[in-house]
């Protein structure tokens, strides 16, 4: 007969059999609720309204509102992928360097160093081109053209999903890839103006006060880098660096990722298919410039003088491109022109004392190179003078002087070129010139200035922008002493005047017009208008006002005149007509016409 302690026994692990048969099927319920409560967003939906509004960021705030609606938990996201696979938006372009994709659900492999797009029944694929691979789907970077920044994704089944093990990243996420993280012009030029104009667009709505609530993915090889402070302070979370991802098993995958940086923010051209030189059709001026100064400048936490110090900053190099005579150079300055000389370099300071020093400076002094690019954190009113080696021409390499000249930014910039081969040191290793021959070598190193070339290799522009500098520290008082003249002059960046190459005027008010028959029986008309209410608050250098004339019951062409004055004549032929008059300022700032008729 069984004893009462093995009836205990076997009445427990009944009970426990019970509980454990409960405990699956409230799962199941709990599950199946879930699923019910919190479905997957319709992707077909998101496209309709996707499309009204022709901008593939525009769906940013129903996002942020399905975040905050959707338990994100993993089991839930694998179930979405299972059942809905990925889904993908383009903006509707032809032009690769202007597309961005919105992607969901889409997965990083590391085995394969691929993205995969995994096709279900219920995937959105909106103006993909036809051919994504020519010569790919999105860049990656800002740099255009280069096949560096091309960004494509490897089709999969939806099937194949469940044969993967998956790593979540459910916030929103910005894939890019930086393209020279240890170079200050490359990174602020390529990558951090644009990564920040990209997240200030995708948070519009967003608390400026904070850091943007979308974590970046660096899609490429390089660790972190002198300058990786920078792209940290951009997001509330660290970036997932490419490293990260490749040390991760099975799937990493990106509920909500952004592809693709805008390319607005840039100024200048490397020269990768043409001689370097800026942006023709550049559209960046201090409002954006500004806004990412501000940011920075406060993540950082830097304190900024009020007032003008009096300093400027001598940018020093430790290895190659010296200036022989620094401390001369600096000795002179502050004893001709009363000023403290503070010497700054990437070796001996971080990108936060370099960002601060320059803030509260009165200038910049430098050979020509990458910590020039730190010009754009002075203050209005400051200069910057740039410092070329022998043979190099100031004229065919302009990134910062491109910069500090952008509208808005009221910085003075100067330059100084050795014009004396004896006051040059070469250095014949470096470049690749001991891979030529002797005869070539003696040419280049001959050379009275450096040929147009291409971006990046060229010897003969590696030989010479490599040379040390013996400087002509005369000729430097004076630039120095004029820019100090000239920035002792208050001077203020008006945010109105910031603006305005984005502003419009608006329409002419009140026209009047009164017409007069002479005593030749030639007719006139008289016009006169107020301005458009708007200009008032915006500073112009040149406003005109066009005015076109339409005849009635006329077969005479209508005709086009320049007003010289308000109020205006214009010799016309015939008793009714309109008149459409609109203001243009600064000759390519033109507003909307208004209609009046005159008989």
């Amino acid at each position: 007969m069984p004893s009462l302690h093995y009836i205990s026994h076997a009445v427990a692990l009944a009970l426990i059999a019970m509980l454990i048969r409960k405990y699956i099927e409230l799962k199941f319920h709990y599950d199946d609720l879930l699923t019910s409560c919190f479905p997957s967003p319709s992707m077909q939906h998101m496209a309709d309204i996707e499309r009204e509004m022709h901008d593939v960021d525009s769906l940013h705030n129903m996002w942020q509102t399905l975040d905050e609606s959707t338990v994100h938990t993993p089991e839930y996201l694998n179930r979405e992928l299972y059942s809905d696979g990925s889904s993908v938006m383009c903006n509707p372009t032809a032009d690769i360097s202007q597309r961005m994709c919105h992607f969901v659900n889409l997965c990083y492999f590391a085995e394969q160093d691929s993205y995969l797009f995994f096709h279900s029944e219920k995937s959105l694929v909106e103006n993909i081109p036809e051919n994504r691979y020519s010569p790919a789907l999105v860049e990656v970077s800002s740099v255009c053209n280069h096949t560096y920044s091309y960004f494509n994704y490897v089709d999969m089944p939806v099937s194949s999903s469940r044969l993967f093990h998956i790593n979540w990243v459910s916030t929103p996420v910005l894939i890019i890839k930086r393209f020279k993280p240890d170079n200050l012009m490359h990174v602020i030029h390529d990558d951090i103006l644009p990564i920040y104009h990209k997240l200030k667009l995708l948070h519009l709505a967003g608390n400026s006060s904070k850091r943007f609530s979308t974590t970046l993915v660096l899609d490429d090889t390089w660790e972190e880098g002198p300058f990786f402070k920078l792209y940290n302070i951009l997001s509330d979370s660290q970036p997932i660096l490419k490293s990260n991802l490749r040390d991760t098993s099975g799937l990493t995958c990106f509920h909500n990722a952004r592809v693709g940086l805008p390319k607005s923010t840039t100024w200048y051209d490397y020269g990768f298919h043409q001689p370097q030189a800026p942006l023709i059709d550049r559209k960046v001026s201090t409002v954006e410039v500004g806004s990412m100064v501000g940011y920075i400048q406060r993540e950082l936490g830097l304190a900024l003088s009020m007032d003008k110090n009096d300093y400027v900053v001598l940018i020093s190099r430790k290895s190659t491109r010296l200036i022989v005579n620094e401390m001369e150079l600096s000795l002179s300055l502050s004893r001709e022109l009363g000023i403290k000389v503070v010497h700054v370099s990437q070796e001996q300071y971080s990108i936060e004392q370099l960002i601060e020093t320059v803030s509260n400076a009165r200038g910049i002094i430098g050979m020509h190179g990458s910590l020039l690019t730190l010009a754009i954190f002075l203050p209005p009113g400051s200069f910057l003078i740039e410092l070329f080696p022998y043979a190099v021409n100031p004229d065919h390499y302009t990134p910062y002087k491109t910069l500090v000249t952008l509208p808005g930014m009221d910085i003075e910039y100067k330059s100084w070129r050795n014009m004396d081969p004896k006051k040059s040191k070469g250095h014949s290793e470096l470049g690749g010139l001991e891979n030529l021959s002797i005869a070539e070598q003696e040419e280049i190193m001959n050379q009275a200035e450096v040929p147009r070339h291409i971006c990046c290799s060229d010897p003969s522009w590696l030989y010479h922008i490599y040379q040390d500098t013996e400087v002509d520290i005369h000729a430097i008082i004076e630039l120095t002493k004029s820019s100090l003249r000239i920035s002792n002059t208050d001077s203020e960046r008006s945010a109105d005047n910031k603006i305005v190459d984005n502003i419009l005027p608006s329409k002419v008010m009140n026209i009047k017009c009164k017409f007069t028959l002479s005593k030749d029986e030639s007719g006139q008309v008289t016009v006169s208008w107020e301005n458009p209410w708007n200009l008032q608050f915006f500073t112009f250098q040149k406003i005109d006002y066009e005015i076109l004339v339409q005849y009635r019951q006329s077969s005479i062409e209508p005709t086009l005149h320049q007003a010289t004055s308000n109020p205006f004549s214009i010799a016309v032929a015939d008793t009714s007509y309109l008149l459409w008059i609109r203001c243009v300022l600064d000759n390519h700032h033109i507003g909307p016409f208004t209609q009046v008729t005159c008989e």
